[in-house]
């Protein structure tokens, strides 16, 4: 079952990193940037599921923040699987480093369709499965990418889909936004877009655990590699934003 305490206590770590790690912070405050502008203009709440530690709010202040749990910075529950919100009613939805941990991604992507407005938009920003991506997924990071074990993408129950264990997959996006998108999603969302990035400083500022090593080196340096390292993202893309359309 899902350990709501270890839940807990790996926010209120992260919480703790997030705000004696500026660079953490400058460089979380780029991703969101990207994905603020890529929001659509039409009314209606911009809404992210899985919010974590809310951060998301500095760069877009009117974002609704939700989780499974509640803390004093989530703004209300959610359930990907279940949302509270009516049909059509939500112009942005977004998910930082969420959709890998959907066990079951093809159920909640009908959830995030039936609330999205037509013309909304689904903004997913995770793991990128270049050949970086995939060996930083398969051999360095503890969440690992599934292309050698089995995998669900939608289950017939939907009763049963209620994130009660912990499941990440960090191939989720690529196998339903890139490898396969027409055979799932063709006829219900327009790809805009996936943007892919080699993310060099998220690596050099160590995420919220590891060591913060753009602190031996120029930061700038770190963005011209950067440059040279967007132009081969099959190569060395880590992270990716997949901007979706409901048709």
């Amino acid at each position: 079952m899902f350990d709501i305490e270890e839940h807990q206590r790996q926010i209120q770590e992260n919480l703790g990193y997030w705000n004696a790690k500026p660079v953490l912070r400058e460089v979380y405050r780029e991703f969101h940037e990207l994905i603020a502008k890529n929001l659509c203009d039409l009314d209606g709440e911009t809404i992210e599921l899985g919010s974590g530690i809310g951060n998301i709010k500095e760069v877009i202040p009117h974002c609704v923040r939700t989780d499974l749990f509640p803390n004093p910075w989530i703004d209300r529950q959610e359930n990907a699987y279940a949302l509270s919100m009516a049909d059509n009613s939500v112009a942005n939805l977004i998910l930082f480093d969420v959709f890998h941990h959907l066990e079951y991604p093809m159920n909640a992507m009908q959830e995030f369709h039936r609330v999205l407005k037509p013309g909304g938009r689904l903004l997913v920003f995770d793991h990128a499965m270049s050949v970086t991506g995939w060996l930083f997924s398969r051999f360095v990071h503890h969440e690992k990418a599934g292309f050698f074990k089995p995998y669900h993408v939608e289950i017939a129950d939907r009763g049963t889909t209620q994130n009660d264990g912990y499941y990440a997959d960090h191939a989720n996006a690529y196998r339903i936004f890139e490898k396969s998108f027409r055979d799932f999603l063709g006829d219900q969302w327009d790809l805009v877009q996936v943007i892919k990035l080699p993310a060099l400083k998220w690596i050099g500022s160590g995420g919220y655990r590891g060591p913060n090593l753009l602190q031996f080196c120029k930061k700038e340096i770190f963005t011209y590699i950067e440059s040279i390292l967007e132009t081969i993202p099959f190569l060395f893309a880590l992270r990716t934003l997949s901007v979706l359309k409901k048709t």
